[in-house]
This record gives C-alpha cells, sequence and structure tokens, in this order.
C-alpha cells in the first residue's frame, strides 16, 4: 500500500508478488491457517423462566410462524436461547493469494485506487464463524460428572449422601 502511495508500482507489484508466495508456503505448510482466528467472543444467553412461560411462548412462536410472521418468531424465539456462543473472528488467508492476483492488471493499468480499494477490502475481510453449546447440556454434564465423583467416593459423609440424592432426583424428574 505505502509504495503504491509513492506511485512506486513496480515495487508494489514486487511486495505483492513476495507475499503470494509467502502466503502459498505458509498454506502449504499449515493448511488450517486457510481461516486464521484472531479472535473468539464467548456470549451467553441464559434463560431464566418457569416451563409453563417457555411452552406458552413456543406456542406464540408456531402461531407466528403459522401467520407468516417470521421476523416476530425469530424474536421470540431468541428470547428462549439457553446457550453458550462461541464467535470465532478469521483472516482469510486463502483468498489473499487470488485477490492479490486480481488486483495486479489493475496496477498495471494505471487504475492504482482501485487496486488500493481491492487491497483494503482484502485486508478488512474478516470471517466470522458461530458455534452454540445449550447451557441446560452443560449443566446436566457437570451436574453427572459431580454425581459420578460422589457415587465412586468410599466414605460419603452424611451431607454428601444428600447431595447425590438430590442430585439423582434432579436427574429424574428433569
Amino acid at each position: 500500500m505505502k509504495a503504491l502511495d509513492e506511485k512506486r508500482n513496480r515495487d508494489a507489484l514486487a511486495a505483492l508478488a513476495t507475499a503470494t508466495g509467502k502466503l502459498e508456503l505458509i498454506l502449504a505448510r499449515s493448511p488450517k491457517l486457510a481461516l486464521a482466528p484472531v479472535r473468539t467472543d464467548v456470549l451467553t444467553h441464559d434463560l431464566l423462566a418457569k416451563s409453563d412461560t417457555v411452552k406458552a411462548a413456543i406456542k406464540d412462536v408456531r402461531e407466528l410462524l403459522r401467520d407468516g410472521e417470521v421476523q416476530k418468531a425469530r424474536q421470540l424465539m431468541q428470547s428462549l436461547a439457553s446457550e453458550v456462543e462461541f464467535r470465532t473472528f478469521s483472516i482469510p488467508l486463502e483468498t489473499y493469494p487470488a485477490a492479490i492476483k486480481a488486483v495486479t492488471p489493475l496496477i498495471d493499468a494505471g487504475k492504482v485506487e482501485e487496486a488500493k480499494t481491492e487491497l483494503r477490502t482484502m485486508l478488512n475481510t474478516l470471517v466470522v464463524t458461530s458455534e452454540a453449546v445449550p447451557l441446560p447440556k452443560l449443566r446436566a454434564e457437570e451436574q453427572i460428572k459431580a454425581a459420578q465423583a460422589l457415587a465412586e467416593k468410599a466414605n460419603r459423609s452424611k451431607e454428601e449422601n444428600d447431595k447425590l440424592a438430590q442430585s439423582i432426583a434432579a436427574r429424574a424428574t428433569s
């Protein structure tokens, strides 16, 4: 970009050729870097509601969908979320060599501003992937682990026996 700003097109093309070669080597050695993660955000959505409230909301969602009110139904469904969402932001390195190759003819044609715009777009592009894990499942797994550890303990105290019994009763009713 600096070379293009300074109207040194040959230097810019040489730098782009070097970058393309290095990127292709990096991707050949480490294909997992095709999407190079740079940040992960963790968002928690926790629903605290009685089952009757949830059932009523689900009924409302179905009615909204039947009436073709998809956006309203989606908003209501989102309020029912009880999950941990992992959003990963990645640089799409696999797209860089082709993008750089596409910019080269623009520089050759003297369309430097257009080439710089394309390069900025390439450099500012991120891919966002999202994975949601249901909180009830996570909580159940943790309760099972805790109950299993208590169940395997040889000399449990009365409090530990009571806690184990509560864990088993809770799982039986859920």
